[in-house]
């Protein structure tokens, strides 16, 4: 089986170059002899890939082993849950959810449908008891997280109390200074974001200071404005004085941006 031509799938469907992909983890000529049968990197290489190209090892091998790529992926399911949405993500989820009746790979993605639909109060299969059950014991019951572990987290963070991600974050936060891990800034700076809207939510100010802190200095060195955005705003919900910041982004006529800040909590 050649999971090197999967990957060249993969990365021509959402127009990756081989340069862009293979920066930091590979040369050029090796991911080509890769994606041409020619060459078998290692399998932390592998997983590497597939963190750049946001793809699940499952989903991976699902693709392998049919040899095509089906439409139904995390990507779009996250970015259509970004953009807000509810119709589409109502729809896609809906279409997941024909798709997994025959297709049992497709359950984690089906899970994590479900629970979109019901943090935005909409009509689910399933209930957050029956997600939890097949969630948190992944994450709880095995200290030795991967790839997969990270985003399955960062996926479902809000399905922790703030108690259980007292402890889950700082096991991350711990990891990533232990050790080599392939997770990328916006990885970090997303869960860090999750964590302090949940501080907030359950009034922790320091906590949620400190995790602004640390958001600050990832989006700052990587220049990613929207989270910068982001991390003002919920800077000033922390002093009372998000109603005037929202004032100011309304004058500015960017309704979307207002919309998006007022659902974070």
């Amino acid at each position: 089986m050649n999971y090197g031509k999967t990957i060249q799938k993969i990365r021509k469907a959402k127009g990756i170059s081989q340069s862009s992909l293979a920066k930091d983890i590979m040369s050029r000529g090796n991911l080509s002899n890769f994606e041409n049968g020619h060459y078998l990197p290692s399998f932390d290489k592998v997983v590497a890939l597939l963190e750049r190209l946001n793809i699940s090892v499952e989903e991976f091998l699902f693709y392998s082993q049919e040899k095509k790529l089906i439409k139904f992926n995390h990507e779009t399911l996250v970015t259509i849950e970004n953009q807000g949405s509810l119709i589409e993500l109502k729809q896609y989820a809906q279409e997941i959810d024909q798709a997994y009746r025959s297709t049992p790979q497709l359950k984690e993605l089906y899970y994590l449908s479900q629970y979109l639909l019901i943090i935005h109060q909409q009509p689910a299969q399933l209930d957050l008891e029956k997600i939890s059950q097949a969630i948190k014991p992944q994450l709880f019951q095995n200290n030795h997280w991967y790839t997969y572990e990270y985003r399955l987290y960062n996926n479902y963070f809000f399905l922790f109390t703030w108690e259980e991600n007292q402890l889950l974050y700082k096991k991350v936060l711990g990891n990533i200074q232990k050790q080599n891990l392939l997770l990328s800034s916006q990885y970090l700076l997303q869960l860090t974001l999750n964590y302090v809207i949940q501080a907030i939510e359950n009034q922790q100010k320091k906590a949620a200071s400190q995790g602004l802190k640390l958001a600050k200095q990832e989006a700052s060195a990587h220049n990613f404005l929207q989270p910068l955005i982001t991390i003002h705003y919920l800077e000033t919900v922390l002093v009372e004085e998000s109603a005037t910041f929202l004032a100011k982004i309304e004058e500015l006529n960017i309704p979307q941006l207002k919309n998006y800040l007022q659902k974070l909590l």
